[in-house]
């Protein structure tokens, strides 16, 4: 598979897999979504195995696998933030996060919004 066609992929994955967790975590604090330990855990994980979700790793052990559930973890907890939170030109935010202190990842002011409906789930992903 090309370069273009592995991110394509990712990207597609991306907007069915972060919204899923979102809405799993939804009925979490917003102490217990952005847990410190936790989201420090997650962005060194990402650090050290990033490079694995772009070139792609399998076999039994599966390290493309893991290192995808734990970007998928990140960026649903980090939708909680003022904003939500931009990955590769994808914006994942939630409404629920207006209890989410500020400051602890970039805020995107602005009507980022495809659909406020309340069948969305609250859940909003745009394209920048």
């Amino acid at each position: 598979m090309s370069a273009e066609a592995d991110k394509a992929l990712l990207l597609m994955t991306l907007d069915v897999a972060v919204p899923i967790r979102m809405q799993q975590i939804a009925h979490w604090s917003i102490d217990r979504i952005l847990h410190k330990a936790e989201c420090q855990r997650l962005a060194d994980s990402i650090a050290e195995h990033g490079d694995v979700i772009l070139f792609r790793s399998g076999g039994k052990k599966n390290p493309t696998g893991k290192a995808f559930v734990e970007l998928v973890e990140a960026l649903a907890r980090l939708a909680y933030m003022p904003g939500g939170v931009e990955f590769a030109g994808r914006v994942y935010k939630s409404d629920a996060q207006l209890a989410a202190p500020l400051g602890l990842a970039k805020v995107w002011p602005g009507a980022l919004s495809e659909d406020d409906s309340r069948e969305a789930s609250k859940i909003r992903r745009t394209d920048r």
